[in-house]
């Protein structure tokens, strides 16, 4: 784990008190906290190894016997001009140098990532599909609002014309969809896996059969997700034979098991496809535990495996048989006397 210190810092052994100029001086632990707090200071205020006399006066009025007894160890030296000098204070701790080359490497560290991100949005932003949706949104507001507007309009004789009250009005999947108002006649009102009982939506790419298969709009996640949840839990309980739940969470798996897997779309289709898909990667798991279990993500990740089963490591082995299977030899292995 890394810890950010946002407060500087000083770098000491753990065993410094016991350096043999330290063990010259009449006592250690006097002398030890003098010189850590005269390298706690010039490290906090940055002035690179460098006691102020003025400071040391001030801060050790009552024992500056103690600055005296560093100085005459070696551990702080007299300047020209009347200040201290921690000895060896550089590179273990950081000089103003040190301190403005890592931060002018922190800055550019913080650009570049900047910068790259920048890059990578703006070429999501260019990829995907807001720009079409954004266009069916303002289509279906505009037709909305003509519909309401033209649905009676007065005529110049005074009288009302009525307009056809049928009149189809594109959804968000109106521009990658077919719609077909004749009812399909494997299509029942109970159907669980249809989506309108009136209508028929053949979903698909636009560029053919060779076309890379389209993003799911947020209308279709949204109004056959239930559906797709339902042909999955149906499909392991057909060959479970015990009840199976699917929350919501794993509609986004699903959709993409929809978008990438099925040959076919549309919502009954994907549904039909997706019940056998379950049911047979329930028969060729169950018992055997599966990494993602029997859920939606172990159904994908089945296919994209190849749909392999469950790796086979030979018989079992039997550590202990059963009672009618005992012999004398094994009572005896035991330790136990077998009497006849």
């Amino acid at each position: 784990m890394r810890v950010r210190r946002m407060k500087p810092y000083v770098c000491v052994d753990c065993d410094y008190a016991d350096h043999f100029r330290f063990q010259q001086t009449r006592d250690v632990d006097a002398a030890a906290g003098a010189w850590l707090r005269c390298l706690a200071h010039s490290r906090a205020q940055e002035q690179d190894g460098i006691v102020k006399a003025v400071w040391a006066r001030r801060t050790f009025a009552a024992t500056f016997e103690r600055i005296d007894e560093l100085v005459a160890v070696g551990l702080l030296m007299v300047r020209e001009d009347g200040d201290y000098e921690l000895r060896s204070y550089a590179p273990r701790n950081q000089t103003s140098q040190m301190l403005e080359q890592s931060r002018t490497l922190a800055r550019e560290r913080k650009l570049a990532w900047q910068a790259q991100r920048a890059a990578a949005t703006s070429k999501a932003d260019k990829s995907s599909p807001s720009a079409p949706l954004a266009l069916v949104g303002a289509s279906t507001a505009a037709v909305a609002a003509s519909k309401r507007r033209t649905n009676a309009s007065p005529r110049g004789d005074g009288t009302v014309e009525e307009r056809g009250k049928n009149a189809f009005v594109p959804t968000s999947t109106s521009l990658s969809t077919s719609i077909s108002t004749s009812t399909s006649p494997s299509t029942s009102p109970s159907d669980p896996y249809s989506v309108n009982n009136n209508t028929e939506i053949q979903r698909g790419g636009t560029g053919g059969d060779d076309a890379p298969p389209r993003t799911l709009p947020a209308s279709e996640r949204g109004v056959s997700g239930t559906f797709w949840l339902r042909a999955f839990t149906d499909g392991v309980t057909d060959h479970t034979k015990r009840p199976c739940t699917a929350g919501r969470v794993y509609v986004a798996t699903l959709e993409r098991l929809v978008t990438h897997h099925a040959p076919q779309r549309d919502a009954p289709s994907a549904c039909t496809w997706l019940r056998e898909q379950a049911r047979a990667f329930a028969a060729q798991w169950e018992g055997k535990h599966p990494a993602k279990r029997l859920t939606p993500d172990g159904l994908e990740r089945w296919l994209n495996d190849g749909r392999q089963g469950p790796p086979e490591f030979g018989k079992p082995r039997i550590v202990q048989p059963s009672v009618e299977e005992w012999h004398e030899d094994d009572w005896s292995d035991l330790g136990a006397e077998v009497v006849r």
